[in-house]
């Protein structure tokens, strides 16, 4: 999608009423959880990034610092986002924690599409192909595959929530994203389960359609990673 960088005041005063309403989940949160039991998924995308500066505003209205916030690494990053999400950190004082499973990073030697043998994972990821009930002996390493999406993105995200003793994560989700999401809540509860620690997913931005996000990003002149150019 084009970026328009030329936002009348009306539309400006749209995107800030949007903005308002995101701000507005972000209080309740900030009222149901304590500053520690909360998280921020980051990606360094387009969506997560606004969801980060929506948060940001109301950490700045509460005089706190930002909530502790992942990103995951699958191992194949683009340099332009490294960059990016580097910059904001710094400027932000983002308190990032780079979230990858070196376990079957390890195992794949680092090499997208070589053969990860499950003898050589550890307890906890053999345990996690158990949940998903995967008996192969080996699978390739790739990231959007079933197995490597669930070993590099749900397991790391779930350590996360155990490590930090999250209760509340910030997540960038939009209902216009995916028919699937249309029904998603601001605030979905998840029960805990076997290698699941119970914590609650808050998505701010759900009501923004892709061009109010680029346009509240135009009207607040908010930072992105240039590959969207």
């Amino acid at each position: 999608m084009a970026i328009d960088k030329h936002i009348s005041e009306k539309r400006k005063r749209q995107c800030a009423k949007l903005a308002e309403l995101s701000k507005d989940i972000v209080r309740q949160a900030f009222d149901r959880f304590k500053h520690a039991e909360l998280g921020v998924t980051w990606t360094g995308g387009k969506d997560s990034g606004l969801t980060l500066w929506i948060i940001r505003q109301v950490c700045q209205e509460k005089k706190v610092s930002l909530p502790k916030t992942m990103i995951i690494g699958e191992g194949d990053e683009f340099e332009e986002i490294e960059a990016f999400v580097d910059r904001i950190k710094k400027e932000w004082l983002v308190p990032l924690e780079v979230c990858r499973n070196e376990d079957v990073l390890k195992a794949a030697n680092y090499t997208l599409g070589a053969p990860v043998k499950v003898k050589d994972l550890s307890e906890r990821n053999r345990a996690e192909l158990k949940r998903l009930e995967f008996d192969g002996q080996e699978f390739p390493f790739e990231a959007e595959s079933y197995v490597g999406n669930h070993l590099m993105k749900t397991v790391v995200f779930n350590e996360f929530l155990e490590r930090n003793r999250i209760k509340g994560i910030f997540q960038g989700l939009r209902w216009d994203e995916h028919p699937a999401r249309f029904d998603d809540p601001y605030f979905e509860h998840k029960d805990g389960a076997q290698l699941i620690p119970e914590h609650t997913r808050i998505r701010p931005i759900l009501h923004f359609t892709e061009k109010d996000l680029w346009d509240t990003y135009a009207a607040f002149a908010i930072p992105y990673c240039p590959l969207y150019e």
